[in-house]
């Protein structure tokens, strides 16, 4: 599911709801057409995402190599189009206060990442399109917002390495090669 969610931006209910007909290994792609929410006393929901969250994402291979080998360990085929992914011990649907106490928090825990959310992996989804120069339309589509504005304004976030890569960009662009002055730079003299 961590995975899934870093990779290719899914929210939790649509990792907890994916399905195995969902998995296309042949095209490499994995629809998301189903998610589990809580309801109405707290009963779980299998339905259908917001129309905008409703997608078929390519995943590279690497990912769909671990996703074969979970389904395998499981003992489920793609001819098992109806069965969730990940499941509670009990085989049963995933319910996510359950699943937060029992999985996430201790393995946040011991990564040493105490206060990490599940959804933060979104945002490192988001921010990683736009360190990585994805067109802004396609991270839109991936993530499954109907507004670019939402995935610039609200999840995707500045880094060091990219102000670092603009100043060098900008740099070349404006001051060219010969722009570059090779004196030795030293500190402000201290006013001690």
């Amino acid at each position: 599911m961590v995975f899934l969610a870093a990779v290719l931006g899914m929210r939790w209910g649509e990792c907890a709801g994916l399905k195995v007909g969902a998995i296309d290994f042949e095209s490499n792609t994995i629809a998301v057409v189903s998610q589990l929410t809580r309801g109405t006393k707290g009963e779980i929901v299998d339905g259908a995402p917001k129309w905008q969250s409703h997608r078929t994402i390519a995943a590279p291979e690497s990912l769909m190599d671990r996703l074969a080998e979970h389904l395998h360990r499981r003992g489920l085929v793609s001819a098992v189009g109806d069965n969730y992914v990940f499941v509670a011990p009990d085989g049963s649907e995933l319910h996510y206060s359950n699943w937060r106490q029992r999985v996430w928090v201790p393995a946040v825990a011991k990564a040493g990442l105490g206060g990490l959310t599940f959804h933060a992996l979104r945002h490192a989804n988001a921010t990683a399109m736009v360190a990585l120069s994805v067109d802004i339309k396609t991270a839109q589509a991936r993530v499954g917002h109907r507004r670019s504005s939402t995935l610039l304004d609200i999840y995707a976030q500045a880094t060091t390495a990219g102000d670092r890569r603009a100043a060098d960009e900008l740099g070349r662009f404006f001051l060219g090669q010969a722009g570059r002055v090779e004196t030795p730079r030293t500190n402000p003299p201290s006013s001690v």
